[in-house]
């Protein structure tokens, strides 16, 4: 109640609209969220929860390349947003897409600094991954992973 007084003083607000869209997904109310969210979207100097939450509504409408999409372009933008790694990874297996999945579960994993579980889905990536610029991080990635102590 508090966000939509907040708005009826400022209805384009795009953090007060992206923060209503996440109660709004937080609470079940994914279709509502989804409008919000997108209106959230559409302005200028929209938070990055906004692309986040946006992105999680799509996947548990079961929007996969919608969600991808919200979720790569939050990653645009601001590539350390963690938790975006872990649902692109989710939305890209939902869609069959084994390679990516774990490309992104990877990079979850690396920049949570579990690195045994980083270590074992960017192997299972480097495998079958096509993008050049991927398979580099890669390699990156499993080659910090290499210099790290053992424990």
């Amino acid at each position: 109640q508090l966000l939509q007084r907040v708005l009826t003083r400022n209805a384009l607000d795009p953090m007060g609209l992206a923060d209503l869209g996440k109660v709004y997904f937080l609470s079940g109310r994914t279709r509502e969220a989804l409008q919000i969210l997108k209106g959230a979207t559409s302005l200028p100097d929209t938070s990055p929860e906004g692309w986040f939450y946006l992105g999680r509504t799509y996947l548990e409408l079961g929007d996969h390349p919608a969600a991808i999409d919200s979720l790569e372009r939050l990653l645009l933008v601001h590539a350390d947003y963690a938790q975006a790694y872990y649902f692109l990874g989710e939305a890209y297996g939902k869609m069959g897409r084994s390679p990516e999945s774990h490309y992104f579960l990877g990079l979850f994993h690396f920049k949570r600094g579990d690195d045994r579980t980083a270590q074992h889905h960017l192997l299972r990536a480097q495998k079958d991954i096509q993008d050049p610029n991927k398979l580099e991080t890669i390699k990156k990635s499993l080659d910090i992973l290499k210099k790290l102590p053992k424990e």
